[in-house]
């Protein structure tokens, strides 16, 4: 056999194993996140559309990753939400629907400073139990921002909608930490 034929033969051969190793490494993330949500909210969709917004869940290998996954974008939506109301309170001269939205954002800043980022902390200590609670919490940040705006707002308008996003990501988050409660992960 030709010596120079030999290394780019094996340079084929691995490229080949390479090739096949990310397909099946992208099609066993696939079925994680799929069989995680499956079992952590009752609408697995949902849950698999919001993972899949983060591309680090295509390359995820364990049932905490995502969990660590959620709360990122968790704290991501939360604090975009929070810059929202914050120039929308700038913004607004009625001063009842003004109260209502510094409300929110006391809401969504502690949703942003402190449950998320704990439950992350939590997480990372095998503090489950917490982790799922603080996550548990922060979707209820979004629950009471809407009661703050139930007033001034319809239920299907934009930051009605937004609240009900942030909710949707605590529950799945709470959903999935609870996955790893008496598992040892």
């Amino acid at each position: 056999m030709n010596p120079k034929i030999l290394p780019f033969s094996c340079l084929v051969v691995l490229l080949i194993l390479f090739a096949r190793y990310q397909v099946s490494t992208s099609a066993e993330s696939r079925n994680l996140v799929e069989d995680t949500c499956r079992k952590a909210y009752e609408e697995p969709d949902i849950c698999v559309a919001f993972l899949r917004t983060d591309s680090r869940s295509l390359k995820a290998t364990s049932v905490k990753e995502l969990a660590y996954i959620i709360l990122d974008i968790c704290i991501a939506n939360a604090t975009d939400t929070c810059n929202y109301f914050q120039r929308l309170r700038d913004a607004i001269s009625d001063r009842r629907a003004k109260k209502a939205v510094e409300l929110c954002v006391a809401d969504y800043g502690f949703a942003v400073k402190y449950d998320f980022p704990r439950a992350k902390k939590k997480l990372n200590s095998n503090s489950y139990a917490e982790a799922k609670k603080l996550a548990h919490n922060g979707a209820g940040r979004a629950v009471n921002c809407s009661r703050h705006l139930t007033p001034f707002l319809s239920s299907n308008s934009p930051l009605m909608l937004q609240n009900s996003i942030l909710q949707y990501l605590g529950l799945i988050a709470e959903g999935i930490i609870k996955l790893l409660q008496g598992k040892h992960v």
